[in-house]
């Protein structure tokens, strides 16, 4: 912008004005009248900010359009949903999903607006990684402790004369981080053991021996969590892949299986898994997916493949992606009488676009 011409702020005004009012018509024509809406909530200082997308199917790929980001309490978030679908003159009535964390929040309100909720697939499997890592965290909190000493200013000086690469603080919230802390002190140990200063927070050979067979199992993890954010990913492909997971640890079964209590809709994510894989669904099943049946000569779900097929990237190759691969082969399209809209093989499994634009927030908000 610091190359624009100088433009009067009246005039600025006018234009954005101009371009948001354009951009809505466009909006509005293009999300006709059945949609679903995603939404998640992010909060900086004392202000709760909730980003709002409207999901729907566009010649065969998903399209997801940024609705508002406004600042709202909880208690009032169905009421800010009202109100923003009425500037593009839409009703709740044409909602058939919505995606979201799997709070109770979110699922009161899919309950009050009367349709299925997609629980963030993300925010599940986020969940069930802290216990996971609790038999670790005694070692885990040594070496965050040792990250932090290498901060300091005259530590990380030192550190930074023997390698590029600078520490990595955990984040409580995030277990992501967990996966970076360790994987930045497996590479740097060797440099951190020659800062004089940290020597007594460097853990022991054991302790340093359980951090490696844990990034073992971080590297797996963080595969799947990539996996999970990736666009083209399915619910069936979450199903999947879920279902490999807990093969490898039962513990994580009470909130990856598909029967767990935190799942809002269990029939209709049920349902949208079976028509991914071209299975037939049961009469409950064929119930709650009945808002997306389209007649037998209209355009349904095609050929035409996943969210963005076009020219988007393929997912890396590791070990989630393995697991993808050998799950579709072994999957068997049997084509029922009954035809169902694009949208049921789009729908997104997380909210991860609401977590995007958040980060970007956070970016620019952040001094």
């Amino acid at each position: 912008m610091s190359k624009w011409p100088p433009v009067f702020s009246k005039t600025l005004k006018k234009c954005m004005h101009t371009v948001a009012k354009d951009v809505g018509a466009a909006i509005e024509h293009e999300i006709g009248t059945s949609f679903a809406l995603m939404f998640d909530c992010w909060s900086h200082g004392s202000v709760q900010y909730v980003g709002l997308y409207d999901v729907y199917e566009m010649m065969g790929t998903r399209r997801e359009r940024l609705l508002s980001c406004l600042f709202w309490t909880a208690a009032k978030q169905l009421k800010m949903m009202k109100a923003v679908l009425r500037i593009y003159n839409k009703t709740t009535d044409m909602v058939t999903f919505i995606v979201g964390d799997n709070c109770n929040t979110n699922q009161k309100i899919a309950t009050l607006l009367g349709v299925p909720l997609v629980g963030c697939a993300s925010h599940r499997f986020n969940l069930v990684i802290n216990p996971f890592h609790a038999e670790y965290e005694a070692e885990l909190a040594t070496i965050n402790d040792l990250m932090i000493q290498l901060r300091h200013c005259n530590n990380a000086a030192r550190l930074g004369e023997l390698t590029d690469l600078q520490p990595v603080k955990r984040n409580a919230t995030r277990w992501s981080s967990t996966y970076a802390m360790v994987d930045r002190y497996v590479r740097i140990r060797d440099a951190i053991r020659q800062v004089e200063a940290a020597e007594d927070y460097v853990p022991s050979g054991v302790s340093h021996k359980k951090m490696v067979t844990l990034l073992a199992e971080l590297e797996k993890h963080d595969t799947v969590c990539t996996a999970l954010q990736h666009e083209r990913t399915t619910l069936a492909d979450v199903r999947l892949l879920f279902a490999k997971v807990i093969a490898y640890y039962p513990i994580m079964a009470d909130h990856l299986r598909a029967s767990a209590k935190i799942v809002h809709s269990p029939t209709f994510e049920s349902a949208l898994v079976k028509i991914g894989n071209g299975d037939t669904l049961a009469t409950t099943e064929a119930r709650a997916v009945k808002s997306f049946e389209v007649a037998n000569d209209a355009e349904g779900d095609g050929e035409r493949g996943g969210p963005g097929a076009k020219g988007k990237k393929k997912l890396r190759c590791d070990s989630a992606h393995a697991i993808l691969h050998d799950g579709k082969k072994r999957r068997v399209s049997t084509r029922t009488q009954t035809r169902y809209s694009a949208l049921a093989r789009l729908v997104p499994p997380t909210s991860n676009t609401v977590e995007q634009l958040f980060s970007t927030c956070k970016l620019s908000m952040t001094p």
